[in-house]
């Protein structure tokens, strides 16, 4: 089908240039990196895009494309704390992992773990997605705008909760850094 050639073509795209990105010389590696920064969201975003792609061509439709979608049975005033708790959880633990030297080797098992445990703890009431590039493709591709809000709003709102809460630990570290 057209969407599996497309997700075929993209994906040998990514990984080629991956592969240059991070094999080349350190000089234009430095360059490269830079760049790869700033385009980081919107490559999110085309691989959400992507994802939503292929479970369209090969799930179809009854499978809602992976909407998050909060439990309406409870109020808005307990849905909206919790995705904002989660992501704070989320990045906190980012936070900790990149800022701190103790977990070499199992950052990927603490970020994954927290992904985890707010998906088996929360999601049945918010939805957890914690990412607002993870929410927005597979919302805009089946249709189902109507919580799109809650998903673009509330990891931002964590997010940045947790960053004033890690403020002084970065301004800590950076002083220690320049000593």
């Amino acid at each position: 089908s057209f969407f599996f050639f497309f997700f075929l073509f993209f994906f040998f795209l990514f990984s080629f240039s991956f592969f240059f990105f991070f094999f080349n010389d350190t000089a234009t590696t430095e360059i490269y990196t830079l760049s790869l920064h700033d385009a980081l969201p919107i490559s999110e975003i085309i691989g959400a895009f992507l994802g939503s792609f292929f479970i369209l061509s090969f799930v179809g439709e009854k499978a809602n494309l992976g909407v998050n979608m909060p439990n309406h049975d409870l109020s808005i005033f307990l849905i909206f704390p919790v995705e904002v708790l989660a992501s704070a959880m989320l990045m906190g633990v980012i936070f900790y992992v990149v800022y701190t030297k103790g977990l070499r080797g199992f950052s990927g098992v603490a970020i994954g773990g927290i992904v985890g445990l707010d998906i088996l703890f929360l999601a049945f009431i918010s939805g957890a997605s914690m990412n607002p590039a993870r929410a927005l493709a597979p919302a805009l591709l089946s249709g189902s705008l109507s919580d799109l809000w809650l998903y673009l709003t509330a990891p931002f709102i964590g997010t940045i909760i947790t960053a004033f809460l890690f403020r002084n630990k970065f301004q800590a570290q950076k002083a220690s850094n320049y000593e």
